[in-house]
């Protein structure tokens, strides 16, 4: 999809599936595509921080402050699965089975000069990775874009920035840059924190909890 303004053309979003085959049902509004596949979505989102905000000074501005629009980057979601992958139009929805993994960070192309594995075995910065074995998207429509909220389901793992974590279900919202964490009985949901060299990490453990990424806070 691109947005034209004069002469230029911005893209504003761009998608691709990637499967041996695709099954189209019109009916239903449904379309499936067995695995292996790959999927990727390109699309301007919140411009996140790589960590906690430093607090602000005790020095009060003048006058009243306009509230400052929210930066916004071009963020690829990359997704890569197993099994099937299951889309149906009309619940805005999408379900990837069985190794599923899902890569998100700020790039200006979805060809990006890398294969998968490689970017994950080394995470750029601000980038976000997410593994498990079910995975729902839910889709809601934001004009030209689109939000993505992400459920991570059976052996659920996470990285970012310098945190790890795993959880029974790892829930994360793109334009909120929100990340939820959730356990249960006997099974609580962790999340690590790096610390500088020599240092042990920091853990966090709960059986729900939601870490901010836009603002680096719990």
């Amino acid at each position: 999809v691109y947005e034209t303004k004069g002469d230029e053309r911005k893209m504003v979003r761009y998608q691709r599936i990637e499967s041996r085959e695709l099954l189209l049902f019109k009916l239903e509004g449904k379309l499936e595509a067995p695995g292996p596949g790959e999927v990727r979505i390109l699309q301007l989102g919140a411009k996140d921080q790589t960590g906690p905000i430093a607090p602000a000074g005790n020095a009060k501005p003048k006058g009243p402050q306009l509230p400052k629009p929210p930066e916004e980057e071009m963020k690829l979601t990359w997704v890569r699965y197993d099994h099937k992958l299951s889309v149906f139009n009309e619940k805005r929805l999408a379900t990837f089975w069985k190794n599923v993994e899902v890569l998100h960070l700020p790039a200006d192309t979805p060809d990006l000069h890398h294969n998968i594995g490689q970017l994950i075995n080394k995470l750029p910065p601000r980038a976000l990775y997410l593994k498990c074995d079910l995975l729902t998207v839910f889709s809601e429509d934001r004009g030209a874009k689109k939000n993505h909220v992400l459920r991570a389901e059976n052996r659920a793992t996470v990285q970012f920035d310098n945190f790890y974590g795993q959880a029974d279900t790892i829930t994360y919202n793109e334009e909120k840059q929100q990340v939820i964490f959730e356990g249960s009985k006997g099974t609580p949901a962790v999340l690590s924190q790096l610390q500088a060299v020599g240092q042990k990490p920091k853990t966090f453990k709960g059986y729900k909890f939601t870490y901010n990424r836009l603002t680096g806070k719990f």
